[in-house]
């Protein structure tokens, strides 16, 4: 009796092993085509928006899409940006809208390292995008004498913002804080 039970015993977990090779599912697929999807859902948008439109791929810690309207079109090194977009991100298997954001007039829209770079004549943003949700940190008051210089934080999550913490600084961290003095251009192209 002790022998048919270890071959039970043996024989339930070879076909239990055998049953779990051949059920287990293939391994998922990691990458993912961000430009395709991305510019399926650009062509989305200048159907139903019925208007030319461009758009940028930008890598961040997952790439995310900006779409705007309106573009420089002089011939210098501005050719091709903007100080405005629409921000969007692939998560979940759905493109997200994380929220409009722009700049002053004098500046555009640029990218340092893993984050997106805007900025006005006294002020800096860098805005990190993780799991559809933004984060934003800002810096005001860069460059003025006699002002109070503040930091602040805040989430941007479907075109809405809330402010986690602002704090005064120091003249000399605010900057420090320009991020918008270390960054490259985001380049936009017209959807096709």
């Amino acid at each position: 009796m002790k022998k048919s039970l270890k071959r039970t015993i043996i024989c339930f977990f070879l076909m239990l092993g055998i049953a779990g090779t051949v059920s287990a599912p293939t391994e998922a697929k990691s990458h993912v085509n961000y430009t395709k999807i991305y510019k399926k859902f650009a062509k989305k948008q200048v159907r139903k928006k019925k208007k030319t439109l461009y758009m940028a791929i930008v890598k961040l810690d997952t790439p995310v899409l900006l779409i705007t309207d309106r573009v420089w079109n002089t011939r210098d090194d501005w050719y091709g940006t903007t100080n405005e977009a629409h921000l969007h991100q692939y998560y979940k298997r759905k493109i997200r809208y994380i929220g409009y954001i722009g700049a002053g007039p004098s500046s555009r829209l640029c990218y340092h390292k893993k984050s997106l770079v805007y900025g006005g004549h006294h002020f800096s943003c860098r805005l990190k995008v993780k799991n559809g949700v933004g984060k934003l940190d800002t810096s005001s008051g860069i460059y003025l004498n006699d002002v109070p210089y503040y930091h602040e934080k805040a989430i941007i999550k479907h075109n809405k913002r809330r402010v986690i913490s602002k704090k005064r600084i120091s003249k000399k961290q605010a900057e420090k804080d320009d991020y918008y003095a270390k960054c490259r251009l985001v380049k936009f192209k017209k959807v096709k």
